[in-house]
């Protein structure tokens, strides 16, 4: 069980050549999509004034 992350940490000590690209590769995917998630946090936010701080 687990996360993408826990997994990563998980296999990569034990990983081939092979794995170990396969896991860089998921590892960039998800730091990929934590940038985009933020961007667009950061549209809807600007977009719907700055009250509360």
């Amino acid at each position: 069980g687990g996360n993408v992350a826990s997994l990563i940490i998980a296999k990569f000590g034990e990983a081939s050549p092979y794995e170990i690209k396969a896991l860089m590769a998921a590892g960039l995917v998800l730091f990929l999509l934590t940038l985009i998630v933020n961007a667009i946090a950061n549209v809807i936010v600007k977009s719907t004034g700055k009250s509360g701080r």
